[in-house]
């Protein structure tokens, strides 16, 4: 994410700007007056000398001992101020400010300050981002990376308290022949669609993540495998009664589930997904649109 990009989702409206000759009861009126936070201190040659803010001014009224009537934006004011352009990365700007301990931040086009950011703003958007980097952006769902971070998490949680943990991974059957036939904003649609019926059928602490393309995986807390298949059932159920109507086309989709539990010992987020990629397979490969369970066979309603 750019700076530019940071103040269009702020919807900033400029700066608000102080002579360092200001009264400090002249500057607290503006900062109620404008409601801000900091104003940008400018010399009569336009030039920027520096930025003052609220908590600034606390901090003379706090300390006492001195004339506060007498004193002026220059006796308070930061002038060691660093700056940054609109093209600036907001992690690479984060990061300076966290180094130097720097509360404000002005945005300069052609060295002349356009916008102020405080550090909150570049945190806020810096969570953003990361939470961007961990979905999946077409369905809302935690991406490959998150999940497989959630799934360890889950692991090391249900090993520690002794409860069971099952995987399931999914996948659209006949995908690519819904891309083929209705095109790729169609099979969009699908992947949404479908990600919207595992959210509506599944438990709100299940953990939902699409691996990439049309496959997915559920995960299962406190879960074994006879209550893990009935939930996994019910997804193979309800897909087979939906109707998804996508460009004025109904469109039927069914979808292929393996299901494993976690090893008393031993097992690792790798070593499942691959025994579930296994039976996923497997179910594939014995007619689609049903279930196979670990050491179990397989289950499917004609």
């Amino acid at each position: 994410m750019l700076v530019s990009e940071l103040l269009f989702e702020k919807n900033s409206i400029g700066i608000k700007m102080v002579s360092p000759d200001t009264p400090l009861s002249d500057m607290a009126v503006r900062l109620q007056r404008y409601n801000v936070g900091v104003l940008v201190v400018m010399d009569a040659q336009e030039q920027l000398v520096g930025i003052v803010s609220e908590r600034d001014l606390v901090a003379v009224v706090a300390a006492g001992g001195r004339d506060f009537s007498a004193l002026l934006v220059r006796d308070i004011m930061t002038t060691d101020v660093l700056t940054c352009v609109a093209t600036d990365e907001v992690a690479e700007i984060l990061d300076l400010m966290n180094q130097r301990n720097i509360r404000h931040m002005p945005v300069v086009e052609a060295g002349v300050p356009k916008n102020i950011l405080s550090i909150k703003d570049f945190h806020y958007a810096y969570q953003e981002l990361q939470v961007e980097a961990r979905t999946d952006h077409l369905t809302g769902l935690a991406n490959r990376r998150r999940f497989l971070e959630l799934m360890d998490q889950e692991k090391n949680r249900c090993r520690r308290f002794g409860s069971p943990l099952s995987l399931a991974v999914l996948d659209i059957d006949r995908f690519k022949l819904i891309n083929d036939t209705y095109g790729h904003d169609a099979g969009d649609e699908v992947l949404r669609e479908f990600s919207a019926l595992l959210l509506h059928e599944l438990r709100i602490y299940d953990g939902i993540g699409r691996l990439g393309g049309e496959e997915f995986a559920v995960l299962f807390p406190h879960a074994d495998l006879d209550g893990a298949a009935v939930a996994c059932m019910r997804i193979i159920d309800a897909l087979r009664r939906t109707i998804m109507r996508i460009d004025d086309q109904d469109i039927r989709v069914t979808a292929s589930i393996g299901l494993v539990q976690m090893a008393p010992t031993g097992d690792t987020v790798e070593s499942m997904l691959n025994r579930a990629d296994g039976l996923l397979y497997h179910a594939k490969n014995t007619g689609r649109d049903r279930l196979v369970v670990e050491e179990s066979a397989c289950q499917s309603v004609a």
